[in-house]
């Protein structure tokens, strides 16, 4: 299992548009962006946002995320946009931050 302390935006930024396995769904990562700086002591915040073919499990939870390049790696992930199952235009959403 990868630990999340050796991931960082560069890892994301080069597989955007590339499918990933989260919570045992293929789930696309559309956009991996820098957040804000938090303290000196941590690295900078990594926002990571993925649409599932399917709604995952739960809206809130950690899954797990498994990529062939990165292997596998349990990560909170927020449902930030529910989908068309749900009555909303578009797939469902989810966002995952490593601080």
């Amino acid at each position: 299992m990868t630990s999340i302390a050796d991931l960082t935006l560069s890892d994301f930024e080069k597989r955007v548009g590339e499918t990933f396995i989260l919570d045992g769904v293929k789930a696309v990562l559309k956009s991996a962006q820098p957040g804000k700086s938090g303290h000196k002591a941590f690295r900078a915040p990594v926002s990571l946002i993925f649409e599932p073919e399917t709604e995952l499990s739960d809206t809130s939870a950690v899954f797990k995320l498994d990529h062939p390049d990165l292997g596998v790696v349990e990560l909170m992930a927020q449902r930030i946009m529910a989908g068309e199952e749900d009555g909303e235009e578009g797939p469902p959403t989810y966002q995952i931050v490593l601080n």
